[in-house]
């Protein structure tokens, strides 16, 4: 009967893993196949030439409450829409910046670093004024699609990251210079 549950539990633990394992999964950039390496490089140029336009854009700033340390929001636009985010949120433990990219209304690249921070052995309270581990990740998208993933483990799945630009243009469009995230 043991041996029964045993395998019971193991089948059904595999199964669970294939059924919410992302169908698009991230590519290191060390093993990606060379015609994503291409379209990454083509963003890449694209990214470059977003950002040397940015002083000839509209620039708005807005304040992000809602988290331990609050946030903030920088969105540049074109005649044709919003082409650049910088979303930064203080957390808990870590700080979030994401810095999102978009050509033809469309998210091509999203840029994640995060910062974590010591325990004060002290006060055994998280001490924000002494940074502990970094990650940082880079996401290419063509049509909705991850193209490759460049950072450290596996990432975040690529649904997340477009579902996150989505919300950051949402916050974007909404009226008003300080946005409570709990609205959204």
């Amino acid at each position: 009967m043991r041996s029964l549950t045993l395998a019971f539990a193991t089948i059904l633990g595999l199964g669970t893993l294939f059924c919410l394992t992302p169908i698009t999964t991230p590519q290191n950039s060390r093993t990606s196949r060379p015609a994503a390496h291409a379209v990454s490089k083509q963003i890449d140029n694209t990214v470059k030439s977003i950002n040397r336009t940015l002083p000839q854009l509209k620039k708005t700033e807005k304040e992000l409450t809602g988290t331990d340390e609050g946030g903030y929001l920088i969105v540049w636009r074109n005649a044709t829409g919003v082409v650049k985010v910088i979303e930064w949120l203080g957390l808990s433990n870590n700080n979030l910046q994401t810095v999102y990219y978009f050509h033809n209304r469309r998210l091509i690249c999203a840029k994640q670093e995060r910062q974590y921070f010591l325990l004060n052995e002290t006060t055994g309270n998280l001490d924000r004024r002494k940074p502990g581990h970094r990650t940082t990740a880079t996401y290419y998208f063509q049509n909705r699609r991850l193209v490759q993933y460049v950072g450290e483990g596996k990432g975040q799945a690529a649904a997340s990251i477009l579902k996150d630009a989505a919300w950051a243009l949402r916050l974007a469009a909404a009226p008003g210079k300080s946005l409570h995230l709990h609205d959204f």
